[in-house]
């Protein structure tokens, strides 16, 4: 059996990070990018934002620096999973994606949670992008 290394890429946001936990905030693999959950960190303050509202800006904000670092544009992105503590929160998330995605036929798929963890985090998004 050949070993082969990797050709990984790691992605971040300046002024972005997952606390404490060692993760990157995106790596870049072949033709494929993909993310942890990317924090909606408010770049003016260095905390999440203050509301879904925010956060939702926020985290389209850092999806495209994401995307911008590792060579794609939004056309590349193929799946957006979305993380929502509660449900009223989706008018955000919508208002953000429709603004983003404005083409009903050029739209990623998505698929949407809510989870009530943890307390301070409104909406957050992983995603998948193909070069």
């Amino acid at each position: 059996m050949t070993s082969t290394t990797r050709k990984l890429e790691v992605l971040e946001v300046p002024g972005v990070a997952h606390g404490v936990t060692p993760i990157p905030m995106a790596v870049k693999i072949g033709n494929c990018i993909m993310t942890s959950g990317i924090e909606p960190v408010d770049l003016e303050t260095g905390k999440l934002g203050a509301t879904p509202e925010r956060q939702a800006e926020w985290t389209f904000a850092h999806m495209k620096t994401i995307l911008t670092q590792g060579g794609a544009t939004l056309d590349n992105v193929a799946m957006v999973t979305v993380y929502l503590q509660l449900p009223e929160y989706y008018v955000h998330f919508e208002r953000k994606w429709l603004e983003t995605f404005p083409d009903p036929h050029n739209r990623p798929a998505c698929r949407i949670f809510v989870t009530p963890e943890p307390p301070s985090l409104f909406v957050q998004v992983q995603m998948i992008a193909v070069l």
